[in-house]
Order: C-alpha cells, then structure tokens, then sequence
C-alpha cells in the first residue's frame, strides 16, 4: 500500500509540536484571535497594510504590519510554540504604494537566526514571503488582509495511512492549503462552505466545526490510501 506521505513527496517532521488536549477538542477556542480585520481602508489597494499567512516545516503563523498603523514595520512570527518579532531596515526608502521587492525581516526565534524575505506589487497583490530557519524546510502560504476580510489561519494535523503537518489559511471563501516535505501551496474557493479541492492526486474535504475547528478526511484517489485531517485557528 502506497504511503500518502510518499505520493505527496512529504517528509514527516519529526520535531512537529504536539497538539495539547484543549486543542484536540471539537470545542475549542481560539481566545487571542481577532474577529474584526485589522488592515486599514486606506491601504486595502496598497503595498501598506496587514499580511497573514500560515508556515509548515514545522508549524506556525506569520503576520507583517507595514505602515498599517503610524510607519509601523515589523513581522510577527510563531513557530513550534515559539514568538518572534522580525524587523527590516530595507524598507527605510520605502513608501506605501509602492512595490517591495525582497525585503529581508530578520530576528530570531528558539534561539535560532530566522529571516522572512517579502515582495508584493504595489497595489498590494500577488504577497510573497520566503521563510528560512535553519534545520528546518518552511513552505509559507500568505494573503493580503483588507478592512473588509479577515484573514484566518488554521494549524493541524493529517493522520490515517500517512501523518504531517497540514495548515490552511483563509482569505474570505478563497484559501491556501500547505502541508509539510515542501510540498507546494494549493489553492482553491469553498464550495458551499466547505473545503474540497484534489492536490497532486488527492482528495480532501472538509468542513467547519463552529467557527475555530475545521477537519476532514483524504484519500489518494488511486490507491484509496486515505485519513483524516483537523486544523484549529491560531492566528
């Protein structure tokens, strides 16, 4: 029987945080994340403004804030349990409405060097970060928040016939999904409010459990391996 883990080319990361019981729960809560946007109106079609994104290799969150509030430039990050905030001197010429082309955050998180490099156009479209930590592969998956969509990031868990990191970041009805080995980003829309998208042949489905919880199942469309997956909101 075919590992799923293999057919994605997935590499289990060993050092993957464990999950505690109050996350595991159908009833769980995320207390410190914001139910409102908090981009400004004035940077919604600007290189300024509020990105927030979801990382794997192992799991965590990141967020950038350039010129959402005052001049104001930093970057958020959470990895395996562990805060960092990251901040750039690349962006000193810089001003809102115009492009940024790899602009290096660093700081350091778990007492490791970590850089975040960012490029996004000037209207603020097409948001791109490259996160590098060492020992570690981070395939990061990012959108642009507006005062008008909230970006949610989950964090999980895939298990059955194969195991691994499996995160989902959403941009109103669009998301992004990214499991661990460096395995590529897909995305895809809701259908009907659930989550159902086939990814270098696999189908996965999903659904959300109150507002914090979504979880599913996969199965490998030819071989029929298959599991189940659940993601809890973090950022």
């Amino acid at each position: 029987m075919k590992h799923w883990s293999i057919i994605l080319s997935l590499a289990v990361i060993s050092g993957a945080c464990k999950k505690d019981d109050n996350k595991e729960s159908g009833d769980y809560k995320c207390t410190t994340c914001i139910t409102l946007p908090e981009a400004k109106e004035q940077h919604n079609n600007s290189s300024a403004g509020v990105y927030k994104g979801v990382m794997v290799g192992s799991t965590g969150t990141i967020a950038l804030y350039l010129y959402n509030t005052g001049t104001e430039v930093k970057a958020l990050a959470t990895f395996d349990g562990k805060n960092a905030t990251l901040t750039t001197t690349d962006l000193a010429n810089w001003t809102p409405g115009q492009a940024i082309s790899n602009a290096r955050f660093k700081g350091t998180i778990n007492n490791q060097e970590m850089n975040a490099v960012f490029s996004v156009g000037a209207n603020g479209q097409n948001p791109s970060v490259q996160v590098t930590i060492p020992g570690h592969t981070v395939v990061v998956a990012i959108y642009k928040e507006t005062s008008s969509s909230l970006i949610k990031n989950f964090e999980g868990t895939y298990q059955g016939d194969a195991s691994g990191i499996f995160n989902i970041t959403f941009n109103g009805s669009s998301y992004t999904l990214v499991r661990d080995g460096g395995v590529a980003p897909a995305n895809a829309t809701l259908i009907n409010g659930n989550v159902e998208l086939t990814s270098n042949g696999i189908l996965i489905k999903g659904s959300f459990n109150g507002t914090d919880v979504i979880e599913g199942t996969w199965k490998e469309i030819s071989t029929g391996t298959h599991g189940t997956w659940k993601g809890n909101r973090t950022l």
